[in-house]
């Protein structure tokens, strides 16, 4: 080791001892101003968005503290002021003892010692930089050798499950979304840091690629003894891997201790709010949800009390509900932020039957709205053919919803674009049958294709922002389409968007409809997007992961907002996922989908209660649902999905599944009827149906416990 890699190991050593916090963050605030339209910029409360509003906590060394709230509660905000990306309008953070920014730690010190992981993968990288040169780059300004830099960046290549020799010279756009998020996790590691703070570093993951960074996640902090600031809208996940919990709303703390009491017994209403949007995927029945009664309130527009009280629909609230500060947090103890009584921590739930409502079969629902045979879908690219979509069969009858879930790469969102024709035609090639309410899409001409566009189908995008026009208000972009296909006035359009708003829930419709995307918050987008689905009364709505980016409360207000348009208009849906408990919210029938094919579908509480396919076995396995002991593994699927253009000649999961023969690598397996519903692509299918029956699974043997057939009662 060079003397400069030898001054950064004791730059980064403990000064203060193991009971002293990390960190510890005194009324830290931040206000941004607003611009008011033909007035100048204005400071002040009244005049502010006030994204931090007086937050104080501390992070032990060793721990994981995990921030759950909203999005616009202010936790990214939050982590870059803690970074001093942002620069705080006043607070205090102390590292290890020692102020932020003092001679005894200057910034480029703390920054050090203080990594971060952002949301982002793509963009946190620099794409004109290969993979090992974006690792190293940080070392090398901080005073190590190209050399040593280097080096260093392989030997963390390889600590992150990527081979050096494999990833080493590539650049961002040739890595998979988890690949460039390990990358991101080893280039934070790169200056041997004590705190890494994690932006929603899973949240864009597929579940199988999740649980494998979360695993990482915990080697590398035993191994390297890291503290955790782990920010997440996803509530599993959160308890999976935290130590403690801070909750935030409306820039403040509101709740804060150790995980097992918030997620078990919490005690403020929005704690206990945030809980209840938790997906529940595994019981009989699913709590009726109750709707807020008021607005959400934002950073610039609060209540005079406490700022979650309008929202807080619960019994026993106190006469005095004003405001009160959080007490100066002391390391392992929680508090509460609420005026309520303690007798309102009791939760309230009514129950409905989540599957009684479902119906049994196709032939009750009607004719087939969407019909794919043997759908086949490849891209030209320089020296190969990608076969992204590999035969589907798949059919979606009137007034049905049939989720498509697989980890990212099987082929979904191209499947569902298909349906549409949305590929350029130039780099595509669509074969097999593909029909639209009984019409064939790929014998339409390009008029026909405008007119099922939006008039029979219309499709809901992952990115709301990316799909609205920037420069036209989102009420112009939803009365022109309107006018493109109904015979209507400009005031009869903008009539009808407004209809569509107040049908989707929009606070302030009106208001609304003159609001530019960028001016909308991202749950209110999505609801936007919906409304411009919905403006031509569609027949089939297509949904590409709608909810993936969006907070609990307002991903299960859009998937409850999808489920009862569903009900009422009678929608055909085919809601793409790579969340299984998102799909159980909606769906009737999942298809699980791997390397562009159908390997298993069937009714939504039969295959979640019986899967037959060793993929969809291992799927179900490497979710996180919150009920691991802490340090315990999650099951991960071995391997990576294969090259699709290069695709074996047999079962493309033979080489991941731990049941598969010979047989296996040479055929591809046939589609097999369990059932009238129920089918899979597997040899071992009738095999696996015994070793299923008694809780055996395609990576680890048995399956988790919490996988019981819905239909029978649980204690």
């Amino acid at each position: 080791m060079s003397l400069t890699a030898h001054l950064l190991t004791q730059e980064n050593r403990d000064v203060g001892g193991p009971r002293q916090p990390l960190l510890g963050v005194r009324q830290l605030l931040k206000h941004f101003p607003l611009k008011q339209q033909g007035l100048p910029w204005s400071r002040g409360p009244a005049n502010a968005v006030r994204a931090v509003d007086g937050v104080s906590f501390d992070i032990m060394k060793g721990e994981t503290l995990g921030v759950v709230g909203e999005s616009g509660c202010g936790k990214s905000t939050t982590a870059r002021v803690l970074m001093q990306l942002i620069e705080q309008d006043s607070g205090e953070l102390v590292f290890d003892g020692q102020t932020v920014g003092s001679r005894a730690m200057p910034l480029r010190l703390f920054r050090r010692q203080a990594q971060m992981v952002f949301q982002d993968s793509y963009s946190s990288l620099n794409p004109r930089m290969t993979i090992e040169d974006s690792i190293a780059f940080a070392p090398i300004v901080h005073g190590l050798s190209a050399r040593e830099a280097i080096a260093r960046a392989r030997s963390l290549l390889g600590r992150v499950g990527l081979q050096p020799e494999r990833f080493a010279g590539r650049y961002p756009h040739e890595l998979s979304g988890g690949q460039r998020q390990r990358v991101n996790i080893a280039r934070a590691l790169a200056l041997e840091p004590r705190l890494v703070i994690l932006d929603e570093a899973v949240s864009a993951l597929d579940k199988s690629v999740e649980a494998q960074v979360l695993n990482l996640l915990l080697d590398l902090k035993q191994e390297f003894g890291l503290t955790y600031l782990f920010i997440s809208h996803d509530l599993n996940v959160v308890r999976f891997i935290s130590d403690r919990v801070l909750v935030m709303y409306l820039g403040q703390v509101v709740e804060v201790g150790p995980a097992e009491q918030v997620f078990d017994a919490p005690r403020h209403p929005y704690t206990r709010a945030l809980l209840r949007s938790m997906p529940a995927w595994t019981r009989r029945t699913v709590p009726r949800r109750r709707r807020w009664r008021a607005t959400r309130p934002t950073p610039s527009i609060r209540p005079r009390a406490v700022a979650s009280t309008p929202a807080a629909s619960l019994p026993r609230r106190s006469a005095s509900s004003a405001r009160r500060s959080l007490p100066r947090l002391r390391p392992g103890t929680a508090w509460l932020a609420c005026a309520m009584r303690p007798a309102a921590a009791t939760m309230h739930r009514c129950s409905m039957p989540a599957w009684s409502t479902r119906r049994a079969s196709m032939a009750e629902q009607g004719k087939a709205m969407v019909r794919l045979r043997d759908l086949r879908v490849s891209f030209k690219a320089p020296g190969k053919t990608i076969r992204a979509v590999s035969g589907v069969d798949l059919e979606v009858a009137q007034g049905e919803v049939v989720a498509l879930i697989g980890e990212s790469g099987s082929g979904k969102s191209v499947t569902l674009r298909s349906i549409m024709r949305l590929h350029p035609e130039s780099r595509t090639r669509i074969e097999g049958g593909l029909e639209v309410d009984g019409r064939d899409v790929l014998a339409m001409t390009g008029r026909e294709l405008s007119s099922l566009r939006g008039d029979t189908v219309a499709m809901i995008f992952q990115e709301p922002l990316l799909a609205l026009d920037p420069v036209y208000t989102v009420g112009a972009q939803i009365a022109e389409t309107i006018r493109r296909h109904r015979k209507v006035s400009a005031a009869q359009a903008r009539a009808q968007a407004l209809a569509l708003f107040e049908k989707v829930r929009i606070p302030s419709p009106e208001r609304r409809l003159d609001a530019y995307p960028h001016e909308m918050s991202g749950g209110m987008r999505q609801r936007a997007m919906i409304a411009l689905a919905l403006s031509c009364s569609p027949k089939v709505l297509l949904a590409d992961e709608p909810t993936t980016a969006l907070d609990a409360t307002v991903q299960i207000q859009i998937l409850l907002l999808l489920r009862e348009l569903q009900r009422e208009l009678g929608l055909s849906i085919v809601f793409v996922t790579h969340d299984i408990g998102a799909a159980v919210e909606v769906a009737d029938r999942i298809a699980v989908m791997y390397a562009g094919r159908i390997v298993e579908q069937g009714p939504a509480a039969q295959l979640l209660a019986q899967p037959r396919h060793p993929y969809t076995m291992s799927l179900l396995q490497s979710r996180s649902h919150g009920v691991l002991q802490k340090g315990q593994r999650l099951q991960t699927i071995p391997g990576a999905p294969p090259d699709l253009a290069k695709l074996p000649p047999g079962c493309a999961f033979a080489p991941r599944c731990a049941y598969a023969v010979a047989a296996c690598q040479l055929q591809q397996p046939a589609e097999q009827r369990l059932d009238a519903q129920h089918a899979v692509r597997c040899l071992r299918a009738q095999e696996l149906l015994f070793a299923s029956a008694a809780g055996a699974t395609g990576v680890t043997g048995t399956i988790s416990n919490d996988l019981t057939d819905p239909t029978k009662e649980t204690a």
